[in-house]
């Protein structure tokens, strides 16, 4: 129940884990995380420190919260997020879907609500890091970004790096709420702006944004036959999920047609 599970949150002072996913059609992803991390002796002990919440999609008449999902940003199931005891986004998960992995996005939900305490007595290093996590969930409004970054003064360099990935991934997002992706036009257009982003060192934070963005540079990689960047592209995208064995077929494949590239593009597409 989200109402109980926000009134938990509330009177424990415990971040909520919240597992979002669905039930109008079969999610593979989901059923591993279900019969994997779920299902591990280790994790009851681990839940202790959160509250916990389970919330199921359907296309049922009547269905509490049916866009809850979208409404924290997320476009792809499972959705694992921590909330606060408003029900706001403090952390989305990315990366594996492991006990080890979720402690470490666990931990980054605990270090912003102590950053949240810091920020309200006046601590100003703890307030740019609670905005950079509210830039980052998307509930600093384009009108108020300036203002209140400018209510720092001149950011030191560390913060200036901290910065960097967070608005670029907030820039990709803004280009991809745009892109058909069944129109293979939009995504090589979108990956076009996205190797403009990547030549200026704007590159996204994240599996599911820098993912997405660097899979729209192999898109226009691939329809400008530039095997140089396709081949970047294939790299990163392999370093982060070359290891998902449902994955193993597609970079084969694109492994494969990067070799093809290469053989037409002569000599020079392979470094030479």
């Amino acid at each position: 129940d989200y109402d109980k599970a926000m009134a938990d949150s509330k009177a424990s002072g415990k971040p909520v884990f919240a597992f979002l996913t669905r039930s109008y059609a079969v999610c593979g992803f989901c059923q591993q995380f279900e019969q994997g991390t779920l299902s591990e002796a280790a994790f009851p002990e681990w839940a202790k420190d959160y509250v916990l919440f389970c919330h199921v999609t359907s296309h049922v008449d009547g269905e509490p919260h049916p866009n809850l999902m979208a409404e924290l940003g997320g476009r792809g199931y499972p959705d694992l997020v921590f909330l606060d005891a408003e029900g706001k986004l403090l952390v989305r998960h990315q990366g594996p879907r492991t006990l080890a992995a979720l402690t470490v996005s666990g931990a980054k939900a605990k270090a912003l609500l102590d950053a949240r305490v810091k920020a309200m007595k006046g601590d100003k290093s703890a307030g740019f890091e609670v905005l950079l996590s509210e830039i980052d969930a998307g509930s600093v409004k384009d009108e108020d970004l300036e203002s209140r970054l400018a209510a720092f003064g001149d950011l030191t360099p560390e913060q200036k790096a901290k910065l960097s990935p967070v608005m670029a991934t907030r820039e990709f997002r803004l280009l991809a709420k745009g892109m058909n992706t069944r129109d293979p036009a939009s995504v090589q257009e979108i990956g076009r702006k996205c190797a403009e982003m990547k030549a200026a060192g704007r590159i996204p934070q994240g599996d599911q944004d820098s993912g997405m963005f660097w899979e729209c540079i192999t898109s226009y990689a691939e329809s400008q036959h530039d095997a140089v960047l396709y081949e970047e592209a294939l790299k990163v995208l392999e370093a982060h999920f070359g290891s998902v064995p449902q994955l193993q077929q597609l970079f084969a494949t694109r492994k494969a047609k990067l070799a093809a590239m290469k053989s037409a593009a002569g000599p020079k597409a392979g470094g030479e």
